[in-house]
């Protein structure tokens, strides 16, 4: 057997106390995530010093085909994209183009926010750390969960998007300030985002492999997404499309998101030895600018104290030992990376479904840094798995139908039928024919479905696409005389993505 990285448990005499974990440790951990959890395919990716990645690809590029994964074969990786968008800014902060301190402004004239004074004061630093005051996924509707907005629509949204908290006074996870943060390297560098990327990072980093976007792919084997309802099969997507979007729409190969972790355990450096980038930039996405605190899994299986915001990456203590990571979910698949500076290592799984695999990552991370005295991550995720699908299945059975003693509604439903506009995201549509009423959010060729009669002037969008898990209750209101004037809209279930931010929706009517 290989011997893997000796790993610090504690200290005696001044010397480490010193664990060993084996290939065949990470081998039998990767092989029961997949056979418990059963995702449709999935990568992993493990770094070390010293030693060539170990890569392992599990199930299939498509639910029932033929073709299987490999470390070469294309997953996207969804949010894991922000980490290239910070470090396509550090690389210009490095050339003196643009200072983490500089208002957006400064770059971008017509960039405005809702609050005057944080149009003002708010920084490039403060678009890459989630605490401008915008509300959790606040305008996420404009590229989720199936299309893109452009820059331009995105920065004329915000100016829209009310701020939930004080501005840098608490964190909430956000997308549209990292579509913000691409179109300052545009303006900065004379070249778009997904130019720089590919020019700036992907290629003096040999990731062959790596594309910005469905447009842009490259010509090798790449996985289809799918999506499952909680404890249900998975559905392929093919309708799913990433379009340029710095936020969330690269793609690449297990083997090079290893090459990508390998560079940030580094001092700046190429494989060749020149230098990328300064190392006291590199290490400066790396330090906490926001503090969090560790959600209660992490409390509990890697005894984590604190979890940070840093610049593209987020930093928590695993065990005692610093992890900096970042993850990834989309319609259609979800992904994690996790780096460990201290020994030098890093993880990677990359998975085409929604089954949680992506847990895999903590497993693997936890044996590098304790060896035997790991957590059983797996078991807790299968497990945590099951009350989620069970808890799913009762809502289902409970949104079947109207509530008890629901009034009927007030209106005639071809009265409620008609065009409904936000200002930030733009037209809801809602129609009358034979089969009743139908909503559709225009941005969107999955959210539109029937609007069902629920409770009065309250009626239940139930999208066809039953995997989204995302219906909506939609009230409609009324002006003075008594005509309906507009609507207001929220999830249905509190299990909805928080990017189904319908509730940051007000739409107002604008025509019959």
């Amino acid at each position: 057997m290989k011997r893997l990285l000796p790993v610090l448990l504690a200290a005696t005499m001044g010397q480490p106390v010193l664990a060993e974990t084996t290939d065949a440790q990470l081998q039998q951990k990767a092989d029961e995530a997949f056979e418990r959890l059963a995702p449709v395919g999935m990568a992993v990716a493990v770094v070390r010093p010293g030693q060539p990645v170990w890569v392992r690809g599990y199930g299939a590029l498509v639910a029932g085909g033929s073709e299987a994964v490999s470390g070469d074969t294309v997953f996207p990786i969804h949010s894991m994209t922000k980490s290239f968008t910070a470090t396509a800014l550090a690389l210009l902060v490095d050339e003196g183009k643009v200072a983490w301190t500089d208002p957006v402004r400064k770059h971008i004239p017509k960039f405005a926010m809702s609050d005057p004074y944080v149009t003002e004061h708010l920084t490039v630093r403060d678009l890459l750390v989630h605490n401008s005051g915008l509300a959790l996924g606040a305008g996420d509707l404009l590229h989720w969960p199936d299309q893109v907005a452009t820059a331009d629509e995105f920065i004329a949204a915000l100016r829209h998007l009310p701020l939930e908290k004080g501005f840098r006074e608490g964190f909430a996870y956000d997308n549209i300030l990292y579509t913000v943060a691409g179109e300052v390297v545009e303006r900065v560098s004379g070249t778009s985002w997904a130019e720089f990327v590919e020019t700036r990072l992907f290629a003096p980093l040999e990731m062959t492999s790596c594309s910005t976007s469905s447009a842009r792919a490259r010509a090798v084997p790449a996985v289809t997404q799918h999506s499952r309802v909680p404890g249900g099969a998975p559905t392929r997507r093919d309708d799913i499309v990433l379009q340029e979007d710095p936020a969330g729409s690269i793609s690449c190969s297990v083997t090079d998101v290893a090459k990508w972790t390998q560079f940030h355990l580094g001092e700046g450096k190429l494989a060749d030895g020149s230098v990328l980038m300064a190392p006291e930039r590199l290490r400066e996405l790396h330090r906490p600018v926001v503090a969090l605190g560790p959600p209660n899994f992490m409390r509990r299986l890697a005894g984590a104290h604190f979890n940070d915001v840093a610049l593209g990456w987020f930093v928590t203590d695993f065990a005692g030992s610093l992890a900096v990571e970042h993850g990834g979910l989309g319609a259609g698949g979800i992904t994690n990376m996790i780096l460990l500076p201290e020994q030098d290592a890093a993880v990677v799984v990359l998975v085409n479904d929604l089954a949680p695999a992506q847990f895999l990552s903590h497993q693997l991370a936890d044996l590098i840094v304790r060896g035997d005295k790991a957590s059983d991550w797996i078991d807790f995720v299968v497990e945590g798995d099951k009350r989620r699908a069970a808890r799913a299945q009762q809502e289902a059975t409970e949104q079947s139908q109207p509530p008890a003693g629901a009034a009927p509604p007030a209106h005639r439903l071809a009265d409620y039928a008609g065009t409904y506009r936000d200002p930030w995201y733009g037209d809801i549509v809602v129609s009358a024919g034979k089969e009743g009423l139908t909503l559709h959010l225009t941005r969107s060729k999955l959210l539109k479905g029937p609007l069902l009669p629920w409770n009065g002037e309250t009626f239940l969008a139930r999208w066809p696409d039953r995997s989204l898990d995302a219906d909506a209750l939609v009230t409609f209101t009324t002006d003075e005389a008594g005509k309906i004037s507009g609507m207001k809209l929220v999830a249905a279930s509190e299990r909805t993505d928080f990017s189904y931010d319908y509730h940051h929706l007000a739409p107002k009517r604008v025509g019959d």
